[in-house]
Order: structure tokens, then C-alpha cells, then sequence
């Protein structure tokens, strides 16, 4: 990645992956990422909304 997240934001993402396994349900945490969102993409860690530097 070439700029940073916030802390908070990567152990949020990480909380939500951990509890998603714990329940057998691997993908489960995208939909509620993508949905406490609300669409700021600032909250979805891989959404940057430009084109990768070297494309």
C-alpha cells in the first residue's frame, strides 16, 4: 500500500475478520465494512477511487 490507513480503521477491519471466522462465515465481513461505510470510501482500506500510479 503506498499510503497509510488508520490504526483504528486496520484493527476494525481486523475485528470484523476475526469475529466473521469465528462464525464460520469467512466473507461475511466485507458486507458489513462495505455497509457501516455508508459510502466513504475513506472507511474501505483498499478503495483510493484513482488509478494505480504505475497504470
Amino acid at each position: 500500500m503506498f499510503e497509510e490507513k488508520p490504526e483504528n480503521l486496520r484493527l476494525y477491519v481486523a475485528k470484523l475478520a476475526k469475529e466473521a471466522l469465528q462464525k464460520s462465515e469467512p466473507s461475511a465481513w466485507f458486507e458489513i465494512l462495505y455497509a457501516s461505510a455508508k459510502g466513504d470510501a475513506a472507511q474501505v482500506p483498499w478503495a483510493k477511487l484513482t488509478p494505480h500510479p504505475y497504470l
